[in-house]
């Protein structure tokens, strides 16, 4: 998932990726 992420972040490079990275957190908790 690290990995998926990390090319997201470089595809996106957007506030967008903030969103989805709380999401996750959000999801772990």
């Amino acid at each position: 998932m690290a990995l998926l992420s990390q090319r997201l972040v470089r595809k996106a490079s957007l506030p967008t990726f903030e969103s989805v990275k709380l999401r996750l957190e959000g999801a772990k908790e």
